[in-house]
């Protein structure tokens, strides 16, 4: 909660508003810090308000530093807010397998009040199974209607990509085309994406990136086939409901090779195994 707050954040701040809905906009008295929070102070924008007054963390002045970490505590937020679906696949994806980092975000989020814990091994916190608090769920909605124009289009598990989300494989051939059919629909707002496609007579997934030619804009950086079309939708579900990490797995993807992203996906499918057979 706020430093100020000695009550729940929900009791003080409506909960289904934003964070920093109550701050006020002055564009005179200062139009570099045009936001003026409840104790006075000014600042650049929302998001500088809830990275350097609530959080706490610094006052670096280089843009890049603030965006870079309200977009990464946004896509760990995110992802919360679908339920993990394996911690694992989380530590492999977001954290780059850091077991240690992975944990003291977590701790970092508690401490803030953003999270709720539901479990600890070993005495470090895991993400999975944690859930957000009120405020929390408000911090998510401020960084989402906050995104710089450029990253507006890009996917964030919420809200506009709900639908992804809820997307679950079938054991029904038709119920899962139909399914994925639907998501489909909202896929074309996103310039750089994963899609069906068929290759040689089988079926396939793409993905459509920036091209690397003066006049045509998309061109295909990676691809997969399969031997029948149901096997295809099943991994494509999968990727649907991961749909939030997609701009990711295309920046690896673009930085390393179409075969890094094959074996990154699979990693992350295995490491989801273990604690599904558990089950």
């Amino acid at each position: 909660m706020d430093a100020h707050m000695t009550q729940p954040y929900e009791a003080v701040r409506d909960p289904r508003l934003p964070w920093g809905y109550w701050m006020v906009i002055d564009q005179f008295g200062d139009h570099h810090n045009p936001i003026i929070d409840e104790d006075g102070r000014r600042w650049q924008s929302l998001r500088a308000a809830l990275w350097y007054g609530r959080l706490g963390m610094g006052d670096a002045e280089h843009p890049w530093y603030l965006e870079e970490n309200s977009e990464f505590l946004l896509a760990v937020l995110a992802t919360l807010h679908r339920t993990l679906p394996s911690i694992h696949e989380t530590v492999l994806d977001l954290f780059e397998g850091q077991w240690r980092n992975t944990s003291h975000y977590a701790e970092w989020l508690i401490g803030r009040g953003l999270i709720m814990p539901n479990r600890r091994v070993s005495g470090l916190a895991l993400l999975e199974d944690a859930e957000l608090t009120p405020e929390g769920r408000a911090v998510l909605m401020l960084l989402l209607a906050s995104r710089p124009f450029e990253l507006a289009a890009k996917p964030i598990g919420m809200v506009n990509f709900t639908k992804f989300a809820e997307q679950h494989p079938e054991e029904n051939p038709a119920a899962l085309e139909s399914a994925i059919a639907e998501a489909e629909a909202g896929l074309t707002i996103m310039g750089k994406r994963f899609v069906r496609h068929t290759i040689g007579h089988r079926p396939a997934i793409v993905m459509i990136g920036n091209a690397d030619a003066k006049l045509l804009k998309r061109e295909t950086k990676w691809s997969i086939t399969f031997d029948g079309p149901y096997e295809r939708n099943l991994l494509y579900a999968w990727m649907l409901h991961r749909v939030d990490r997609w701009e990711d797995w295309i920046t690896f993807t673009e930085r390393n090779s179409p075969r890094a992203l094959t074996e990154h996906l699979l990693m992350l499918r295995f490491a989801q195994e273990p604690e599904v057979a558990l089950k």
